[in-house]
C-alpha cells in the first residue's frame, strides 16, 4: 500500500469514528461539528479535528493501522510507564503508536519507533519485537536548544556493532556520523576528552545515518504532537571511540554537530538505555546475624585442611570486625565455630575464613511493576528472581581480608562452583584472591589481556597483585588451572 493510499484510509477511517463519536455524544457535540465540515469527507479540516478528538478519547487514533506498521499501535503490548513514574505525576495521554519502523543491517533484526504522548512531553521508545525488548524515553526535540543531539547509545552483538539514536533539526535532510578515531577517548564520568597518544591509530570510517522526518498530520495527531520532528538512527560497525554526529540541510549546507562520548555497554540481555527492572525490599534488618555453632558439611571439611583441627584463639578475628559482621544485614547465620585464620597476606592483613548463611530478600516487585516490562525483560525478571531465591540461605565461604581492628573486604566463594568448572575469585583495586582445594600447590592464571601469572597457593588461599593500572583486562580472569606440587594440571576452571 502506497503512503497516499494509507493517508487517504486513514482519513476515511477517522472520519467515520468522529461521526461515531457525535452521535454518541448528541447535540452537543454536533454543535461543535458543522454540517457543512461533516460533509467534507476527505478534507483536511475533518481529519485533523477528528484527529485531535481521538487523541483525547485516548489515542484511538493510533490503533487504525495495523499493528506493527506505521500508524498503528506496537508489535510489543505492555505499559509503558512504571509506577514510580505515575506517582510522580507523569500520566500517559495518548496510546503507543509506530512512526518508524526497519531492520539492522547486521542482522536484520526488526526494530519500530514509537512514540506516546505524556504529561511530561512526547517519549520516544525503541521496540525489538523478535526479541520482545524495548527501552528509552527520548525527546522529539533535540536538548539545549541544539540542531542535533544525541539520546541513546545501544551496543549490538557484544560490542561488535552498535545503534546511537537521537533528535535532529526537522530542515536537516542528512545525518552522518564520524567515528573510529582512538587516540582520544572522552570520559564517561567528567566528559573530558582524555588523550592517548601512544594509542595505535585506526581509520576513522563515516556512517550515513537513517533520518526519520514525521510531517504526516495524522500521525502527529495520532501522538498529541502539532508541530513536525525528525529523529535520526545509526548503525556502525567497527570501532565506535571518538564518535561526532553532524546534520546538514538540504543544499548540504552544515546545521550543526555533537560529540558523542563512548558509552556503549554489552545489551545482550536488554536494551539498556532505560533499565526497565522492578525495585524490590531489599534486605529486611528484623534481627542481626546470629552465630550458630555448627561446622560445614563433609564435603567441605575434607577440602580445607583448616577446617580439619580444632580452633584456636588465634583463629578468631578482632571483635569490633565481628560486631559490625553480625549487623550487616546481608547474613543469617554464622557459622562461628568453623570461622579459621588461612593465612596472612603480604602487607600483614590476616585473612579469615567465616563461612555464613545468607538473608533471603524479601523480593516483591513494586505492585504493578511487572506490567510495564516487555516481555523478554519479563523473563528476566523471573530468572533473576528465581536465581536469588536459590542463593538465599545457601551456604557461602567468606575470605575476610582484615587489617588491625578494622574493617575489611570479603571474597565469597560457592564449593559447588567448583564441581561445575567455575572460578570463584574476587578483587579489590589491584589484588585479586582466590581458593583451592587441598593439594593444590599452585594455580596459573591467565588475564584477559593475555597476560599470565603462576602464584603459590598457601592455607587454600591464592594472592596475586594486578600489574600496571586496575582496569577490567588486567584484573578479570579468563582461566584458572589448579596444579599440584610437580606442575601436573589438576583442573581447568573457567
Amino acid at each position: 500500500m502506497s503512503e497516499r493510499d494509507f493517508v487517504e484510509r486513514l482519513g476515511d477511517e477517522l472520519t467515520a469514528a468522529a461521526r461515531r463519536q457525535a452521535q454518541r455524544r448528541g447535540a452537543g457535540w454536533r454543535r461543535l461539528l458543522p454540517d457543512a465540515l461533516a460533509r467534507r469527507a476527505h478534507g483536511r479540516a475533518l481529519v485533523l479535528v477528528g484527529a485531535v478528538a481521538l487523541v483525547g478519547a485516548g489515542g484511538t487514533a493510533g490503533l487504525l493501522a495495523a499493528r506493527g506498521e506505521v500508524g498503528g499501535p506496537p508489535s510489543l503490548t505492555f505499559a509503558r510507564l512504571s509506577p514510580q513514574q505515575r506517582a510522580a505525576g507523569v500520566k500517559p495521554l495518548t496510546r503507543p503508536v509506530v512512526f518508524a519502523r526497519g531492520r539492522l543491517a547486521y542482522d536484520g533484526r526488526p526494530w519500530q519507533l514509537v512514540g506516546f504522548q505524556t504529561t511530561r512531553g512526547l517519549c520516544i521508545e525503541i521496540d525489538f519485537p523478535r526479541e520482545q525488548r524495548a527501552g528509552g524515553c527520548g525527546s522529539p526535540r533535540p536538548r539545549g536548544e541544539r540542531s542535533i543531539d544525541w539520546q541513546a547509545q545501544i551496543a549490538v552483538a557484544r560490542g561488535a556493532h552498535g545503534l546511537v539514536l537521537g533528535a535532529v533539526d526537522p530542515a536537516a535532510t542528512a545525518v552522518r556520523v564520524r567515528h573510529g578515531d582512538v587516540r582520544a577517548i572522552r570520559d564517561r564520568a567528567t566528559g573530558l576528552v582524555v588523550p592517548r597518544p601512544h594509542a595505535r591509530p585506526v581509520r576513522t570510517q563515516t556512517t550515513r545515518a537513517r533520518v526519520i522526518h514525521v510531517r504526516e498530520p495524522r500521525l502527529l495527531a495520532a501522538m498529541g504532537m502539532r508541530r513536525p520532528f525528525a529523529y535520526w538512527l545509526a548503525e556502525l560497525g567497527g570501532t565506535s571511540h571518538g564518535m561526532r554526529a553532524g546534520a546538514r540541510g538540504v543544499h548540504g549546507e552544515p546545521l550543526g554537530s555533537t560529540a558523542i562520548p563512548y558509552a556503549m555497554t554489552d545489551t545482550s540481555l536488554g536494551v539498556a538505555f532505560r533499565n526497565r527492572m522492578c525495585p524490590r525490599r531489599g534486605f529486611a534488618m528484623d534481627e542481626p546475624a546470629r552465630l550458630v555453632a555448627t561446622l560445614p558439611p563433609p564435603a567441605i571439611r575434607d577440602q580445607i585442611a583448616a577446617l580439619r583441627r580444632p580452633q584456636r584463639a588465634s583463629d578468631l578475628p578482632p571483635r569490633a570486625f565481628m560486631d559490625r559482621m553480625l549487623q550487616t544485614p546481608l547474613w543469617s547465620t554464622v557459622q562461628a565455630d568453623a570461622i579459621r585464620l588461612l593465612r596472612h597476606a603480604p602487607n600483614g592483613d590476616a585473612l579469615y575464613l567465616i563461612p555464613a548463611t545468607q538473608r533471603a530478600p524479601d523480593l516483591t516487585p513494586v505492585a504493578g511493576c511487572l506490567r510495564t516490562l516487555a516481555p523478554r525483560q519479563q523473563q528476566r525478571e523471573a530468572d533473576l528472581q528465581r536465581r536469588l531465591r536459590a542463593g538465599a540461605r545457601r551456604l557461602q565461604l567468606q575470605v575476610y581480608a582484615v587489617s588491625g581492628e578494622g574493617g575489611g573486604t570479603a571474597t565469597g566463594f560457592l564449593p559447588e562452583a567448583y564441581r561445575h568448572g567455575n572460578a570463584g575469585y574476587g578483587w579489590n583495586g589491584r589484588r585479586l584472591a582466590g581458593m583451592a582445594p587441598d593439594g593444590v600447590a599452585r594455580v596459573g592464571l591467565r588475564f584477559r589481556d593475555g597476560s599470565r601469572r603462576i602464584v603459590p597457593v598457601i592455607g587454600n588461599v591464592w594472592l596475586v597483585r594486578a600489574r600496571g593500572n586496575p582496569g577490567p583486562s588486567r584484573t578479570r580472569l579468563q582461566a584458572v588451572v589448579w596444579l599440584d606440587g610437580q606442575g601436573n594440571v589438576l583442573r581447568r576452571l573457567r
